[in-house]
């Protein structure tokens, strides 16, 4: 006799709201040279993610269809789904830190760029003043 087990799986949104929870918890930060957003790699210090509101070029995403970096884009664009994961309580926009008023070097999002040389790819992503002085 074989005993069916049946399991649970998180709808997307339910997912989408989890990352952007975990994102949060791990301090993963989004922001925008021109019109493309970027995510610095926490597994390739001085590399960074292209991200938009569906997809991200990170390792996870390809995976997975989802990953923090873009669910952190999701909250800063405020186009987070509101929902009530389950189980678990909710983490809705309300829970997430709300970012403050504009630095000027970084324009508030916490990250600014650094030359490393005169090439193209010479640049490096480095915490702004105000991050620091934030710690």
């Amino acid at each position: 006799m074989q005993t069916m087990v049946t399991v649970e799986r998180e709808t997307v949104d339910q997912a989408v709201i989890r990352l952007a929870a975990e994102a949060a918890r791990r301090g993963v930060r989004v922001y925008r040279v021109g019109e493309a957003w970027f995510s610095p790699s926490r597994t390739r210090p001085g590399t960074s993610h292209r991200v938009t509101g569906f997809s991200c070029s990170c390792p996870g995403f390809f995976r997975h269809g989802r990953c923090t970096h873009n669910a952190a884009l999701l909250v800063r664009m405020g186009w987070l789904p509101i929902g009530d994961p389950d189980p678990g309580p909710p983490a809705t926009p309300a829970a997430l830190p709300v970012p403050s008023a504009p630095c000027p070097d970084c324009h508030g999002e916490g990250y600014r760029r650094m030359s490393t040389g005169g090439g193209l790819d010479d640049w490096l992503m480095v915490d702004c003043r105000c991050q620091r002085a934030a710690a």
